[in-house]
């Protein structure tokens, strides 16, 4: 993973990276710069990790190009997926504000830039800037959300609706339209999926199998096909926890402003 200090950087491509996040889209210059004065921009390649579970959260993080998988490693070394986030985004931030020890790890699922602050650095110029403040706000909530939305999947949904959540996860993030349907244009092996859900092969070889006899999957080469991803998400229990985040349109002005 390639470090550099954005202050290295020009001050307008440092701060024109910073503006594609919408958390900070609409803070004020000087705020920006300040911010930027401790900055470092992050860029690497698909499959490098970012944040390492139970390491010291020290940093927060803005993706600002690719894509990531947040996930937790269970005892049994399994690399359970949490959610997907598209660039822009934000993360890092519960642990960072709270804990101080990351409770899960985030690795790439493509090329990636990102920005990474010093948590205290961060928290000192967020105060300053009460659009971002209140955007941070919004996508700590959202994460929340989903976060207890998810226990519940993990609890009561059944393995079948959670496969197919995960499998429309990855179809919003790297799907495209193809004459069956839309093709994940991602790799995503049985023993690869089993893994990201805290399952076995044998039960998502028979998913498979239950899917594909539905008609609802197909193989195309090594990618996966899915012939009707409305009628897929129509197949699963509400709610069920959305697991490809982007960031969305949580720029808004804080109240009173």
């Amino acid at each position: 993973m390639r470090v550099e200090p954005t202050q290295s950087l020009p001050s307008a491509t440092a701060l024109g990276l910073l503006r594609r996040s919408v958390l900070w889209a609409q803070a004020d210059d000087a705020v920006c710069r300040g911010l930027l004065s401790s900055g470092e921009l992050l860029s690497g390649a698909e499959g490098e990790l970012l944040l390492e579970q139970g390491a010291s959260a020290t940093h927060l993080y803005l993706l600002i190009e690719g894509l990531v998988r947040v996930f937790y490693v269970s005892p049994s070394s399994q690399r359970v997926t949490a959610k997907l986030f598209p660039a822009p985004n934000a993360f890092g931030d519960p642990e960072a504000v709270h804990t101080g020890v990351w409770q899960e790890a985030v690795e790439a699922l493509s090329p990636f830039t990102a920005l990474r602050f010093p948590r205290a650095h961060y928290l000192r110029h967020l105060q300053r800037a009460p659009t971002a403040l209140f955007a941070q706000y919004q996508h700590v909530c959202r994460q929340f959300a989903v976060a207890i939305a998810a226990d519940i999947d993990t609890k009561f949904a059944t393995p079948r609706a959670r496969l197919v959540s995960l499998l429309l996860a990855y179809a919003q993030a790297f799907g495209r339209e193809h004459r069956r349907g839309v093709v994940i244009d991602q790799v995503l092996s049985q023993d690869a999926l089993a893994s990201q859900l805290g399952s076995n092969r044998r039960t998502v070889v028979r998913l498979f199998e239950a899917l594909d006899e539905e008609g609802a999957i197909e193989r195309a080469g090594r990618r996966l096909v899915l012939r009707d991803p409305d009628r897929l998400r129509a197949s699963l229990p509400a709610p069920m926890a959305e697991l490809c985040l982007p960031l969305g349109a949580t720029g808004s002005p804080a109240p009173g402003r």
